[in-house]
């Protein structure tokens, strides 16, 4: 049986050339544009449901999706996040336009019930990403980006932070525009914010340092969900990895103006690596941890015109080595390989 349960694991970790998307969108949403899946359970996904924003949840692995109860406290709210926690816990922010402010909602119970904190702002502007520390959910931390019109408002930008589930919040740090924060999922208390600046706290937030850029600056970065302090980062010029929590890099291969909006390794079968980026690029993988890439668009919103229709796409692996994605209002998207449209979760 432990044999088997291997055997399946390295089945659902290997997609064969000739994959191809296809799509989950929930009938009850035009095009969702966030999928975010339980980190423990392959099978239960989250979406939003535009342009109602609300959120869908399925019990199947998309195939059959019910609504959930969540409501934004503004009737054009924009969801911006859904971040999934173990324990049937699950955070969403949004954007509550036109009024310009953040709200942070949160469920322990998969869902059914949620508590609204409306994000009293401590850093000037909205709120780019938000992030929870598995270790300490009550620890959450949001990126800020500069707020900048004919010229930047004094100190906005930055990172801020709870200690309390989102209810109340603190500066960690202002100044420089932030576009991506991270938590390391080992608990080791380190965290990533990436942006106009490359910083990394190795206590919590409470104190921060620049992080040893590569050749340029660092797009996105992703942590290998495997191996502790193995960090990817993409840039505009290549695809690098760190073995050191940032400290030092290596670059892994090159390419002109990729910049990933997304970077996502398989926790079944780690040197499967897979990418998303902009209009003109797609989404690229790689299966020999980051040396070497194809293509990976078939089937993306009607090939051959894709990915010239996507504005960018977001792609994420599921326990199981299942991939999904989701692209610009155009909805969730799974990879089926071609032998099997239908990829069975893992048994034990």
């Amino acid at each position: 049986m432990r044999v088997a349960a291997i055997l399946l694991v390295l089945h659902a970790g290997v997609v064969l050339a000739g994959d191809k998307w296809t799509a989950l969108t929930p009938a009850a949403s035009m095009g969702s544009v966030l999928l975010a899946g339980d980190p423990l359970d392959p099978s239960t996904l989250y979406a939003d449901d535009f342009p109602a924003a609300g959120i869908v949840k399925s019990r199947d692995g998309g195939a059959t999706w019910a609504v959930t109860p969540f409501r934004p406290a503004a009737s054009n709210a924009f969801l911006r996040k859904i971040i999934v926690e173990p324990a049937n816990r699950v955070t969403a922010l949004s954007w509550d336009t036109p009024e310009g402010k953040t709200s942070v909602y949160r469920s322990s119970d998969g869902g059914t019930s949620w508590v609204t904190h409306r994000f009293t702002p401590v850093i000037t502007g909205l709120i780019e990403d938000l992030a929870v520390d598995p270790a300490n959910t009550n620890m959450l931390y949001a990126a800020h980006p500069r707020s900048c019109f004919i010229s930047c408002i004094a100190d906005s930008g930055g990172i801020s932070r709870s200690t309390d589930g989102g209810a109340h919040w603190t500066v960690s740090f202002k100044g420089f525009g932030i576009e991506q924060v991270l938590v390391d999922p080992f608990g080791s208390g380190t965290v990533y914010a990436i942006g106009q600046v490359a910083r990394r706290s190795q206590n919590g937030g409470a104190t921060w340092t620049s992080i040893a850029l590569p050749s340029d600056t660092i797009f996105r970065i992703a942590l290998d969900p495997v191996v502790p302090d193995v960090v990817y980062a993409s840039t505009y010029y290549g695809f690098w990895r760190s073995d050191d929590r940032g400290s030092t890099w290596q670059q892994l291969s090159g390419w002109p103006y990729f910049p990933a909006w997304t970077i996502a390794v398989n926790p079944a079968q780690r040197q499967t690596i897979v990418i998303g980026g902009g209009s003109s690029s797609g989404v690229r993988r790689s299966t020999d941890g980051g040396k070497t890439w194809q293509p990976l668009n078939d089937g993306l919103l009607g090939a051959p015109l894709a990915p010239l229709q996507l504005a960018w796409i977001k792609v994420f692996f599921a326990p199981n080595g299942q991939l999904y994605g989701a692209a610009d209002l155009f909805g969730a998207m799974t990879l089926q390989p071609i032998n099997d449209r239908r990829q069975r979760a893992i048994r034990h």
